[in-house]
């Protein structure tokens, strides 16, 4: 395992020096979108996310997956959710470090968030021979903390997909290797393509004006 561990190190960073490291500033290195079906808090009513993911150079390397959600057949914004994760290389071992800043699921209890979750993972897991990550880290919010049932039930969110929990001083973080995260089931939203997307639209449009 450890020989395969150093192959990979030098494999990233061969291939790094190959790209090269000099990127233009705010350079887009990554984007791709995803179109989400999921249910609101109201019954027969149904939620269309938009969501953009990308990576990109600027003060350092940043993950973002940020969205919107629409209700099908209005124009009015309803929900905002996204993910903000910085990239630190370690350049003399050929690893990379990620710290997870902010995590926004939007609207509770419809399973946006194990999407976010299982988006990031998955990213993770493709760049792998890239970054070479070593560790996945992230601050738990402070005002989360304060009521026990909150922090149990986001204790409980992170634990499902492996990472673990550390204190330091005053703050508490989750904490994983990208071997020990795996994806969840998601119950109650859609992944659809642009085809799909369009057709859900116009036939909202019909029923509309109908």
């Amino acid at each position: 395992m450890t020989q395969n561990n150093n192959d990979r190190k030098r494999e990233a960073r061969l291939t790094r020096s190959t790209r090269g490291f000099q990127l233009p500033y705010y350079f887009e290195l990554f984007e791709k979108k995803h179109f989400i079906l999921s249910e609101s808090h109201l019954p027969g009513r149904y939620l269309l996310w938009l969501f953009e993911e990308k990576l990109h150079n600027g003060n350092y390397i940043r993950y973002t997956l940020s969205g919107r959600a629409f209700a099908v057949g209005e124009e009015s914004e309803v929900a905002r959710a996204y993910l903000y994760a910085k990239l630190s290389f370690h350049p003399y071992d050929g690893t990379t470090d990620v710290f997870i800043e902010d995590i926004i699921t939007g609207i509770r209890g419809k399973h946006i968030g194990t999407f976010m979750i299982n988006t990031f993972i998955g990213f993770l897991r493709k760049w792998d021979s890239f970054f070479f990550v070593e560790r996945i880290k992230g601050e738990l919010s402070l005002v989360d903390e304060i009521d026990m049932d909150n922090r149990e039930r986001i204790d409980a969110f992170y634990r499902k997909f492996g990472f673990s929990f550390e204190g330091k001083d005053a703050s508490r973080y989750i904490t994983a290797t990208l071997n020990q995260l795996h994806i969840r089931e998601t119950e109650g939203i859609k992944t659809l393509s642009w085809e799909e997307v369009h057709r859900l639209l116009a036939r909202a449009m019909r029923k509309k004006y109908d």
